[in-house]
């Protein structure tokens, strides 16, 4: 039974952190979210694209975007927008080269959502006669 309890403790604790923002997590450390942000978006690049991954830096507005997404949510909702961010077929080169437009409050629920439903946010549909050069592709951009 001693061991039992234990592990229903652990549990909870874990069940508790989940819970926590990723600025609770961090305990207000914008360092320490944005360095682990961008160890998460070099990760899901190299996975996803297989592409050189580079220099990848959270500054200026991008950084105070971060710190309010995080008062918001989760590590692993964050986690969930930059899949959304890689999972996508037909994407402007910019937003996979920088995170600073996933970072856009506008920009962020879409591609939370995008990552936890595994929904393609641009397809072939015109929406704002922005066409891509690659097979013909209209890309809904507008809709972001």
């Amino acid at each position: 039974q001693t061991n039992k309890q234990a592990g229903a403790h652990e549990g909870a604790a874990e069940t508790e952190n989940q819970t926590l923002t990723a600025y609770e997590d961090f305990k207000g450390n914008s360092v320490a979210l944005a360095d682990w942000f961008v160890k998460r978006w070099k990760d899901a690049k190299k996975h996803y694209t297989r592409e050189p991954v580079g220099t990848v830096a959270i500054i200026g507005y991008a950084k105070t975007n971060l710190i309010e997404i995080a008062k918001t949510y989760t590590q692993h909702d964050i986690e969930l927008a930059i899949k959304g961010v890689f999972i996508q077929k037909e994407i402007y080169p910019q937003f996979t080269l920088s995170p600073e437009k996933m970072l856009e409050l506008d920009h962020f629920s879409k591609f939370y959502n995008a990552g936890l439903t595994k929904t393609q946010l641009y397809n072939e549909n015109s929406q704002k006669g922005q066409k891509s050069n690659k097979k013909g592709v209209t890309r809904n951009v507008g809709d972001l």
